[in-house]
């Protein structure tokens, strides 16, 4: 028969950690890979953006640029519209939206192949809206791909 001794509690053995770096990174690299960066936003202009009845979503892989197009939060009745490109206020954006557009063309790709997503307040006049999509038909820039950002009224 065997013997059974007691010789007092025996500590447990500790607990192996060798896994865990590999484990931090592998969800590291999973949220890396599966978030997308929230899109940058204009500061100082407040934009309500228009309700649509029908929305059209975009592929999570199409290529887009904003274009954000609003009034200054504090400002006058008369105050002119505001135009970000990237988040950088343009004064004059007939001139300057050709210009961003074959600065920011992305590599292997033409200017064509990328949508440009305006984001236009709904107090903006429509003669705005028509600048800045003429100059988006600009010969040298040749950016049709056009979608309207809208909020979804079901």
């Amino acid at each position: 028969m065997s013997k059974f001794r007691k010789e007092g509690k025996r500590s447990q053995p500790p607990i192996n950690t060798a896994a865990l770096p590999d484990i931090v990174f592998m969800l590291l690299f999973f949220f890396m890979v599966a978030t997308r960066p929230k899109e940058k936003e204009p500061q100082g202009v407040e934009i309500e953006i228009p309700g649509a009845a029908i929305a059209i979503e975009l592929n999570k892989d199409d290529e887009t640029d904003y274009i954000w197009a609003g009034y200054p939060v504090n400002a006058a009745d008369n105050a002119l519209v505001e135009v970000f490109l990237d988040d950088q206020l343009t004064p004059d954006f007939s001139t300057a939206i050709g210009k961003w557009k074959l600065a920011n063309k992305p590599e292997g790709m033409e200017i064509g192949d990328v949508i440009t997503i305006l984001k236009i307040d709904d107090d903006v006049n429509m003669k705005t809206v028509y600048d800045i999509k003429e100059a988006l038909r600009d010969p040298r820039v040749e950016a049709y791909k056009i979608n309207y950002s809208t909020k979804n009224n079901k």
